[in-house]
């Protein structure tokens, strides 16, 4: 009987692994994607048994009863597409599913499935900095032609090779934050120079992949989360720096330096927007491609305001694609608030975990993520979900696991 305990646990933790793997990858078509999602939502059941007593999972069960009514029922919403439901739904209802088992695996199982994941993630790296040298702009091709879903040959070959899908990559700079933290948290010479390693990969990918928004978004939380530790875990210290520090950069013009100096690479598309970027915060107006993110939001607010208590937007062609809450808004009008309450209080179950320091970092870490829902269209929110109530959830109870071991060996 124990050894059939052990067997199914083993197996779950396995499934786990494939699962996470699948939804950050573009290895699997998303028939097998779902299969492997659905696979570890019944392993879940059959180890904890009480998945359903979790209140965001519930939440977002209703978001999808309101969703697939818009969908099939009166025939709007931007979801009209099967395989697309597929995809998105079925991961995030994995993702709700397993996070609350995830805080009662045991230290053990919590390592072995974030050191197969990082080693899976520096393949990803690897895999898309060459293709990205032969083909930069492979990634924003396959993204713009097959809206991520991996149809075509040229994108079936470099998923196969591990090529990040654009979606993927967006979560990057979560990630680069998060083992940013973990050099602080961890001892030993040779895991800090592996976490930097990495985390400076993952710049290169952004930056060559020209993954503007999160590169952006990903170097100012690795700062951040550097400001925090320095102060030694002090939340009112790291306000004041941060501030302090973002103040002189504007006053001083460091910041417009920094990105017209990075617009000098290479890159000719990433160069291009750090330089409009620069403008922008230069003259004080939107110049160049940012004049053109709000015209998106423009459109996304008229059609909200055409229904902004039941939404109703059909799709694509009536919001702009470019803010993940107000598209959905847009989309499903209030309802939409199920999602954001559940995926909030499925983050905020963390809280009760981590002790006050590791808390305040992993608040930082969301940053990113965070910002990214107001500059991002939806095709992004399954990604999202996935790293921040998954991939940081590991993540961080891997690095409260280092902690509890270092007290107690320093007793």
């Amino acid at each position: 009987m124990l050894k059939d305990s052990n067997i199914i646990r083993k197996t779950y933790v396995l499934s786990i692994i494939a699962a996470i793997i699948a939804a950050f990858t573009s290895f699997f078509s998303n028939e097998v994607n779902a299969l492997l999602f659905f696979f570890v939502i019944v392993m879940d059941t059959l180890v904890y048994k009480k998945a359903l007593n979790s209140r965001p999972l519930m939440l977002l069960l209703l978001f999808y009863a309101v969703s697939f009514f818009y969908v099939f029922g009166l025939g709007k919403g931007h979801f009209n597409e099967m395989r697309n439901i597929l995809l998105s739904y079925s991961t995030m209802l994995m993702c709700f599913w397993i996070a609350p088992g995830l805080v009662k695996l045991k230290k053990e199982e919590l390592k072995f499935i974030w050191i197969v994941f990082l080693l899976c993630l520096v393949e990803n790296l690897v895999a898309t900095a060459i293709i990205g040298e032969i083909d930069p702009m492979a990634m924003r091709a396959i993204f713009s032609n097959d809206e991520g879903q991996a149809e075509s040959v040229l994108a079936q070959t470099y998923s196969r090779l591990g090529f990040l899908s654009y979606q993927s990559a967006h979560i990057l700079s979560l990630l680069s934050a998060l083992l940013f933290a973990m050099f602080f948290e961890f001892k030993g010479f040779w895991k800090k120079i592996i976490l930097v390693a990495i985390s400076v990969l993952i710049i290169y990918v952004l930056y060559s992949m020209t993954v503007t928004t999160a590169l952006l978004t990903g170097m100012a939380c690795i700062m951040a989360v550097t400001i925090f530790y320095l102060n030694k875990g002090d939340r009112k210290k790291t306000v004041v720096w941060i501030v302090v520090m973002t103040g002189l950069l504007l006053l001083t013009g460091s910041i417009t330096d920094l990105l017209l100096s990075g617009s000098q690479g290479t890159n000719y598309e990433i160069s291009e927007k750090l330089g409009d970027v620069a403008g922008t915060l230069e003259s004080g107006t939107a110049q160049g491609q940012v004049a053109g993110r709000g015209d998106e939001y423009s459109k996304t607010f008229d059609a909200i305001w055409r229904n902004p208590i039941f939404g109703g937007a059909r799709g694509p062609e009536d919001t702009g694609q470019h803010t993940l809450v107000f598209d959905l808004w847009a989309y499903y009008g209030f309802f939409s608030l199920l999602l954001f309450v559940g995926w909030i209080s499925e983050i905020k179950r963390m809280k009760y975990i981590l002790c006050r320091k590791h808390w305040y970092a992993y608040l930082i870490c969301l940053l990113p993520i965070t910002v990214m829902c107001f500059l991002k269209g939806h095709v992004f929110l399954p990604n999202y979900i996935l790293a921040t109530i998954v991939l940081l959830r590991i993540g961080f109870l891997v690095i409260n696991n280092e902690a509890s071991d270092l007290r107690v060996r320093s007793i």
